[in-house]
């Protein structure tokens, strides 16, 4: 990220592009023809196909790069993109999202609305949330849109967000069977679920004063853990929490928003943007732990990147540095 700077962000958005444009094969493939699609997942070559343990049972996880077709596209018909969890790929087709409002001014031009169509198709409750929120403020913060136009159109899009909330099954039901079945999580399989996780990494932290401020690392050695679960988690930012302590935790959202604030401000778009993106990273993180992955520490520094080698469009300079800021004020 430090060499390709702000290119950084198109590069993304391509690669989340043309990697949607594949997944919609393969979604249209298995509502056109299940047993097809799944006749295709099992030809794919062994070297390709990754072998876990769940609960005693071997599961196998087909992924040759391009699409993963794991048991959520099989079984249940959800996009994973080329992720392992649909999550994951809703979470970083947002991401696009929100590099395209940076450095496009829109979430609905031609790219934009195929990362929209691939967010749908993920079935994530949480990237619906996250990504229902990311639209809200983007129609709530427009200039081009009349303060009349933005209440109707704020009690228009809570309206359709209830109704989705309470008659879709990924979003209502299945967080209130997460909030019944959270004492079950916790006794059989140690967090199995994101809310049994967020619990017991919060009573973690609880046991001894030194754990809330430095955590008690990330090995399973150290965790709250029941012997079918081997401490499996799956909260990212109570995990961040109880590996690191609320020193670090404070320190990593800090500098996330600082990264998301310096990208505002060269883009020149409302700064309370970078508070939306960061509750919006943060959402994403509850459903899974991968706040610890090199993509998201490279977007901590970003914001030092911005400041370092990019000047505000408004006070261009002469010399070397100023095709930066024409090359960027442009878009």
């Amino acid at each position: 990220m430090y060499y390709v700077k702000l290119d950084f962000l198109e590069i993304y958005i391509r690669i989340l592009y043309y990697f949607s444009l594949i997944s919609f094969v393969f979604f249209a493939l298995y509502y056109a023809d299940k047993s097809l699609a799944k006749s295709f997942s099992l030809s794919i070559p062994e070297p390709f196909v990754k072998k876990v343990m769940v609960y005693g049972s071997e599961v196998k996880q087909p992924n040759p790069v391009f699409y993963n077709f794991d048991t959520n596209y099989i079984d249940f018909g959800r996009n994973n993109g080329p992720f392992w969890e649909p999550t994951v790929f809703a979470t970083m087709l947002i991401i696009a999202q929100i590099f395209n409002l940076l450095s496009n001014k829109t979430l609905f031009n031609r790219k934009g609305i195929v990362f929209s169509v691939a967010i749908l198709t993920t079935l994530s409750t949480t990237g619906f949330l996250a990504y229902f929120l990311l639209i809200a403020f983007y129609f709530l913060l427009s200039d081009k849109i009349k303060l009349f136009a933005k209440l109707v159109l704020s009690i228009g899009v809570l309206i359709v967000g209830i109704y989705s909330y309470t008659s879709l099954p990924f979003l209502g039901e299945k967080i209130q069977n997460e909030i019944e079945k959270a004492d079950y999580e916790m006794d059989k399989y140690g967090g199995d679920s994101r809310l049994a996780s967020a619990m017991l990494d919060i009573k973690e932290t609880q046991e001894k004063p030194i754990y809330f401020i430095l955590g008690r690392g990330s090995s399973s050695n150290t965790r709250v853990a029941s012997p079918e679960s081997d401490g499996l988690r799956n909260c990212g930012d109570t995990a961040l929490l109880a590996e690191w302590g609320i020193l670090y935790a404070v320190l990593f959202i800090s500098l996330l928003f600082y990264s998301f604030l310096e990208l505002t401000r060269f883009f020149r778009i409302s700064w309370i943007f970078s508070i939306v993106f960061t509750l919006i990273i943060l959402i994403c993180s509850f459903s899974e732990v991968y706040l610890d992955l090199p993509f998201f520490y490279s977007l901590l520094f970003f914001g030092f990147i911005v400041k370092r080698f990019y000047i505000p469009a408004s006070e261009p300079e002469s010399g070397a540095e100023s095709w930066l800021v024409n090359r960027w004020s442009r878009k």
